[in-house]
């Protein structure tokens, strides 16, 4: 979810490894971290309005969204 120029979300359990990567729509990555909570805020003001593909992922488990920033 996008909200004043920032990306937020949940993913999972506490003790598990998660990694995010944000992409373009053409396929380039434009942000790649990873965290252990289950819950994490992106400042994404710095980028264009566009559609994102968002990918959440563990060993196992991965989320993937389609997100419209405005």
């Amino acid at each position: 979810e996008f909200k004043a120029g920032s990306l937020g979300g949940q993913a999972g359990s506490n003790d598990v490894e998660w990694q995010v990567e944000i992409s373009n729509l053409l396929g380039n990555r434009i942000y790649q971290s990873s965290f252990y909570i289950n819950q994490v805020l992106i400042d994404f003001s710095s980028h264009s309005r566009g559609i994102y593909i968002v990918k959440v992922f563990s060993r196992n488990e991965v989320f993937i969204e389609k997100v419209v920033y405005q």
